[in-house]
């Protein structure tokens, strides 16, 4: 096992010297638990990494076992607390911020994020393992891939599945050697932002061409029948899986609604029952759903057969926009 030396590292003793070792600090939680994490344990998951800068032997020493990261759901009065703070909330001298990367392809089956933890305390610490997590709305924890580490300046490239870019929550555990694990949580604030996949789109889409004066800054998706008369109309072909157009966002539409917490045994994506404008999306879809958009190309299939079966509306909003920039296509609040 490879030992590296670090300068930088103070956040687990920061907590132990001033924190009672099971008590909550805003969004961070400093963890305790039966058994230390082994050399095997350490390796299977990252390298272990030693941070170079003296401390005290007896600060160490007296820290209680490592743990494995907690498997309950995040409490309501913490879930609470994410909806209403300014991310992020420092927590012993130390917090998680992330955000996605630029010039993501619409339709990947994969998403990247930078994440940092920021802290100012110096000390020495084996740091045996990092693990990150993306967090629903019911405190259901998904592992995140580490694509690349910089424990210098304790900065990440992390990578997730479609599936769980809804949920906005993100989770750091880092796992010292004789001492506690400590866990942060962030909440994502800046929109994922999409390059344009062509093959989404209706024919010729997105045209942006104002209407009164009035942009095309929201996008609809469409029915077959709807893509269908555009092709007619337009004489533009549109591949099996076009069905997108931008629109203005003054229209009036049903929703696309995602399943976020409503329970394996609802259905993934259902349509809002009201319409209304764009901006209406927040707060137009039914408990434990959100106004969503299929992310990648099975999710586009899916959302293709529903649309299909739908007597309600040709079409409906799905939760993509250029308003803030023209042609930069971000994915709102989900």
């Amino acid at each position: 096992m490879s030992i590296q030396s670090l300068s930088a590292f103070g956040l687990i003793l920061a907590m132990l010297s001033s924190c009672d070792a099971g008590s909550k600090l805003n969004h961070g939680e400093v963890l305790k638990g039966d058994a230390a994490y082994s050399h095997a344990d350490a390796e299977a998951a990252l390298e272990s990494q030693t941070v170079a800068v003296p401390t005290s032997e007896s600060s160490v020493a007296e820290a209680p076992p490592a743990t494995s990261t907690p498997t309950e759901a995040v409490p309501e009065e913490e879930e609470d607390a994410n909806q209403t703070a300014l991310e992020p909330i420092p927590i012993g001298g130390a917090y998680l911020t992330c955000r996605y990367q630029d010039g993501q392809m619409q339709g990947s089956e994969t998403y990247k994020m930078d994440c940092l933890v920021t802290q100012p305390v110096e000390v020495s610490l084996l740091l045996a393992t990092v693990q990150f997590h993306k967090v629903d709305p019911q405190g259901n924890r998904t592992p995140l891939t580490i694509l690349s580490q910089d424990l210098l300046g304790l900065l990440w490239t992390v990578e997730e599945k479609a599936a769980t870019v809804p949920h906005n929550r993100v989770q750091i555990t880092l796992s010292a050697l004789g001492a506690l694990s400590v866990t942060l949580t962030t909440t994502i604030t800046q929109p994922l932002a999409l390059t344009r996949n062509p093959n989404f789109w209706l024919g010729g889409e997105p045209s942006n061409t104002p209407l009164n004066g009035v942009d095309e800054d929201c996008v609809e998706y469409s029915n077959a029948a709807m893509k269908i008369s555009h092709q007619n109309t337009t004489g533009i072909a549109t591949g099996a899986l076009g069905r997108m157009n931008d629109i203005a966002c003054n229209t009036r539409y049903n929703f696309l609604c995602r399943n976020l917490s409503a329970g394996a045994n609802a259905a993934k994506w259902m349509i809002s029952n009201n319409e209304g404008a764009f901006t209406a999306g927040a707060n137009a879809c039914p408990q434990g759903y959100a106004f969503g958009i299929p992310l990648s190309e099975a999710e586009v299939r899916e959302v293709n057969t529903l649309v299909d079966r739908n007597n309600q509306a040709m079409n409906i909003w799905v939760n993509m926009s250029d308003r803030a920039r023209e042609n930069e296509f971000v994915v709102l609040g989900i």
